[in-house]
């Protein structure tokens, strides 16, 4: 499950890499200046061609944007409900979690795709639906429908799709999370965490810009174009990054939701203590005890508020960095967030 999630985003942030190459592909050739070029004889013979093609860039603007937003939109939108799939798909199989809900939504989705239908459809998508209802079984929950009735994704929207797998406070997560509080410190210019928190908590929009997104691709959508076109240095400096942000964070919140249920079952944690105080607010050091550890592992950590995971980003023993440590060993541990002293930590030990 893991592991699927982590792939998902992969292919998420490589398609946002691709459009923003795309981008600054397009700048650089709508900027090229041939004027160098002007004591060549090949020069007047060039120059007609390439005031042409300038002419064209100038003209088709509306167009290569319609294909960013698009673009943008699109897999963005994949992306969550890809990834809420899976964690649906993990909890019918394993009957965890708020399983009504789960099928309540999916009948949402088919009752609304079903008058759409021929008869071999419709019978299928009935069939489907006792299945799941009255035999229990969910292979009748249909995937390829899942999630259809949640469209144009505003970040209320997200908040509504995170609510049928039993995330019901998924904007306050997402406000809460390390990387979310020190994005917006840089964003703004706060000097420090904690301005950082008190602008947030003071009901700003975070994640505005991927609202605009959201509003410009119906835009398009409906009307063939935008006006109010977002400049091309937005969509790189703080559409894209933002965009990234939320998207790694929702998914981070997901596999924090499921490591909550693999939490209720036993062998899938090991609790361990440090050995010695906090080093540097991100290196923790414990014994590995009856376990090897490397990088691959997550901790889970309790904290005085809630629970959240960490990355591990660094081993090593004896100062020396590793890739793994055996069993009965005691290791220095980076992490990919801040921790303290007084949390309580557990190693997560695989899915099995």
């Amino acid at each position: 499950m893991l592991i699927e999630l982590e792939k998902i985003y992969a292919d998420f942030e490589s398609s946002v890499n691709r459009v923003a190459s795309f981008i600054e592909n397009y700048t650089e050739i709508r900027a090229l200046d041939f004027q160098y070029m002007r004591r060549s004889k090949y020069y007047k013979a060039a120059q007609g061609r390439i005031e042409k093609i300038q002419a064209q860039f100038a003209e088709t603007q509306s167009v290569k944007y319609n294909a960013v937003i698009i673009s943008l939109y699109g897999c963005y939108e994949l992306t969550i409900k890809q990834a809420t799939k899976e964690v649906i798909r993990y909890m019918l199989i394993n009957k965890i979690g708020e399983v009504d809900e789960l099928k309540n939504e999916n009948l949402a989705a088919v009752i609304k795709n079903i008058d759409r239908s021929g008869l071999d459809r419709k019978i299928s998508l009935i069939n489907g639906l006792y299945l799941l209802f009255k035999q229990n079984d969910v292979s009748g929950y249909n995937f390829d429908l899942s999630l259809n009735t949640f469209q144009n994704l505003k970040t209320g929207i997200v908040c509504s799709i995170a609510k049928v797998v039993g995330i019901h406070d998924l904007d306050q997560q997402l406000k809460s999370h390390p990387a979310v509080i020190e994005y917006v410190k840089d964003e703004k210019g706060f000097p420090n965490l904690e301005k950082a928190m008190q602008y947030i908590k003071s009901g700003v929009s975070i994640f505005e810009e991927i609202d605009a997104l959201v509003d410009s691709r119906n835009k398009i959508a409906h009307e063939g174009y935008d006006s109010l076109m977002i400049a091309d240095s937005i969509i790189l400096n703080n559409l894209i990054p933002k965009l990234k942000l939320y998207v790694s964070t929702y998914l981070w919140i997901l596999q924090l939701h499921i490591l909550k249920f693999y939490e209720e079952k036993e062998g899938y944690f090991s609790n361990f203590d440090l050995i010695k105080p906090v080093i540097n607010k991100n290196v923790i050091c414990f014994n590995t005890g009856d376990n090897s550890v490397n990088k691959n592992n997550l901790v889970l950590i309790t904290t005085d508020k809630n629970k959240i995971f960490a990355k591990i980003v660094n081993l090593q023993i004896n100062g020396s960095n590793v890739d793994a440590a055996p069993k009965n060993t005691c290791i220095g541990c980076q992490l990919d967030i801040c921790v303290k002293d007084s949390y309580k930590f557990k190693l997560f030990l695989g899915e099995k």
